[in-house]
C-alpha cells in the first residue's frame, strides 16, 4: 500500500503470482509455489496441488468425496474427517490447509521483499460464501505460514473498496466542486480461477456530507467447485477428445499420461486466455504421446460452445443473490439456454429445466414481494431496486462470453473500470491501510470479517519441527 498517495499497488514479481497458482516439489523435494511450481510439475505430476482454496476447512463429506472423484484426485480421510491429499515426494500426505499455507508463506516473503521488511499484518481476503469452518482454517494456514497478525475480508467487500477508492479519485480530477460520490448499488461478479461467488454490494455516504463512503454486502452467493479452471478443463476435454480420435490407437487403453494432461490443461489456458482477443488460435502441443503430438484450430466460437455448460452453472447463484437483495434483472434466459444439442443433450436439457424453474421461482417471490409492498401503503420499501454497475473480479472475467453473459442477464453493459486480476488484492491493502490507521481515505466496511488468530497453537509447533 501506499498512504502518502491515497493509494494501493501490488507488489510484482512474485513467483505465487501464477495463472493457476500452482504448489509442487521439485527434483530436490523443495516446495515450490506459483510459476516456479508450474516450471517443475514436469519432475512430479502427481504431487502438485491446484484449486485447494476449494477443498479448505471442508469436510469429506459424500459430495464432496463424488466430486474428487469426478476429478480423478486420489485423497484420504483424516480421522477427524478432513480431506488428505497424498504427495508421493514428501512420502507424506498434505491437507488443503498445509498446502495454502504454502502459498501464504511465499506471498508473505514476496511482500517482504517489496517492503524491505517482515509484515507485521496481514489482510486475507476469502470468498463471500466462506463459512466459520472455511474462515477457521484459512486463520490455521496463515498461522502455520508464520503471520504474526491477520484480520479477514470478504472479496466482494475488497472489490468494492478499490472501486470506490477509484471513483473517488476520479471525482477529483473532475471540475472543482464536484458532489460526493453518490450511492451506487455494485453487482460484483467474482470468477476467480477455482471458485465463483457473486454479491449485492452498497456503497456510499453515510450522510456526513460524504465524508464516508460506507460499504456493505447486502446479500451473496456462489459455487466453491466452478471458477475459470474448468473452462481450462472444459477445453483440456475436447483437445484430448481431438488428439484420441486421430491417434487414439496408438494410446494404451485410450487414456493419456497424467504429464500429457497437465500440457493439454496449459494449452487450455493459454488458448483461453488468447481467445479473450482473438477469434481463433492454432493449439499446438508436440511430443504429447511419444513422437505424436497435436496441432488443431479451435475458435472462440467453438470454445463458448463448449463450455457453454459451465457458463449457464452461473445463472442460480445469480438469481438467487437478485432475488435476497431484491435487485431487478433484465434477462434473457432463452438464449442463455440454448446450449449445444451437437455437445452434450442430457447436460444441456437439464440445466434448461433447472434454469426455467430458478426463474420462475424468483419471479413469483418478486410477484408477492411487490403485492405485500403494495398492501403496507405509502412508505413501504420498494420491492426491488436496480443494480447501477457491475463490477467485475478475477481474470476469468475477461473472456468475451462473460460479459455478452452478464449483459443477458442484468440488462447492463459491463464497462470494466478495474484490472479483475488485482481489484481484491487492492481491496486488501486498502483495508489494511485503513486497519492501520495510515491515510484518511474515508472509506469504512459494515460488518467485515475482523479476527486475528490466537498465539501460536500446538499445531503450527509440530509442523514447524517437522
Amino acid at each position: 500500500r501506499s498512504s502518502r498517495a491515497s493509494a494501493a499497488s501490488a507488489a510484482s514479481g512474485s513467483s505465487a503470482a501464477a495463472r493457476r497458482p500452482v504448489v509442487a516439489p521439485d527434483a530436490s523435494v523443495r516446495v515450490l509455489v506459483g510459476e516456479a511450481a508450474r516450471r517443475a510439475v514436469t519432475h512430479n505430476t502427481a504431487s502438485s496441488f491446484a484449486s485447494t482454496k476449494r477443498l479448505i476447512g471442508r469436510t469429506a463429506s459424500a459430495e464432496e468425496l463424488r466430486a474428487l472423484a469426478a476429478l480423478e484426485v486420489p485423497y484420504r480421510r483424516a480421522g477427524s474427517g478432513e480431506i488428505l491429499l497424498p504427495c508421493p515426494a514428501l512420502r507424506r500426505a498434505l491437507s488443503p490447509v498445509d498446502i495454502s499455507a504454502e502459498l501464504v508463506r511465499e506471498m508473505a516473503a514476496a511482500a517482504e521483499r517489496y517492503l524491505g521488511r517482515p509484515p507485521s499484518h496481514a489482510v486475507v481476503t476469502v470468498p463471500a460464501y466462506f463459512g466459520a469452518a472455511e474462515r477457521a482454517a484459512t486463520l490455521t494456514a496463515c498461522q502455520l505460514a508464520g503471520l504474526p497478525e491477520v484480520s479477514l475480508l470478504r472479496e466482494p467487500e475488497a472489490a468494492a473498496l478499490t472501486y470506490a477508492l477509484d471513483a473517488r479519485s476520479s471525482q477529483r480530477r473532475g471540475p472543482s466542486g464536484a458532489s460526493a460520490p453518490p450511492r451506487e448499488r455494485l453487482m460484483v461478479f467474482d470468477l476467480g480461477g477455482g471458485t465463483f461467488d457473486v454479491s449485492i454490494v452498497d456503497i456510499g455516504g453515510d450522510g456526513g456530507g460524504g465524508i464516508v463512503d460506507l460499504v456493505r454486502v447486502v446479500a451473496t452467493a456462489g459455487d466453491p467447485r466452478l471458477g475459470g479452471n474448468d473452462w481450462d478443463e472444459a477445453v483440456a476435454d475436447w483437445l484430448a477428445a481431438q488428439f484420441l480420435a486421430e491417434h487414439g490407437g496408438a494410446v494404451r487403453r485410450g487414456r493419456l499420461s497424467g504429464f500429457a494432461r497437465r500440457r493439454l490443461l496449459d494449452a487450455a489456458e493459454e488458448a483461453k486466455v488468447a481467445l479473450s482477443a482473438a477469434t481463433s488460435v492454432e493449439v499446438c502441443v508436440p511430443r504429447l504421446h511419444g513422437p505424436l503430438g497435436l496441432n488443431v484450430t479451435l475458435s472462440r466460437r467453438k470454445f463458448e460452445a463448449i463450455c457453454r455448460p459451465l457458463l449457464l452453472r452461473l445463472v442460480p447463484a445469480i438469481l438467487d443473490v437478485a432475488s435476497t437483495a431484491g435487485v431487478t434483472l433484465s434477462t434473457d434466459l432463452g438464449t442463455l439456454a440454448k446450449g449445444d444439442p451437437s455437445l452434450a443433450p442430457q447436460r444441456t436439457r437439464r440445466w434448461q429445466r433447472l434454469v426455467s424453474w430458478r426463474w420462475q421461482r424468483a419471479g413469483r417471490r418478486d410477484e408477492e414481494g411487490a403485492e405485500a409492498g403494495a398492501g403496507a401503503g405509502a412508505g413501504a420499501a420498494p420491492a426491488s431496486a436496480p443494480i447501477d454497475r457491475i463490477v467485475l473480479v478475477g481474470g476469468a472475467t475477461r473472456m468475451p462470453c462473460i460479459g455478452r453473459f452478464l449483459r443477458r442477464m442484468t440488462g447492463l453493459k459491463v464497462k470494466p473500470s478495474l484490472q479483475p486480476e488485482e481489484a481484491v488484492a487492492l481491496g486488501a491493502a486498502i483495508q489494511s491501510d485503513i486497519l492501520a490507521g495510515g491515510s484518511d481515505l474515508g472509506l469504512r466496511v459494515i460488518n467485515p470479517f475482523f479476527q486475528v488468530p490466537p498465539p501460536a497453537t500446538g499445531r503450527k509447533k509440530a509442523a514447524a519441527k517437522s
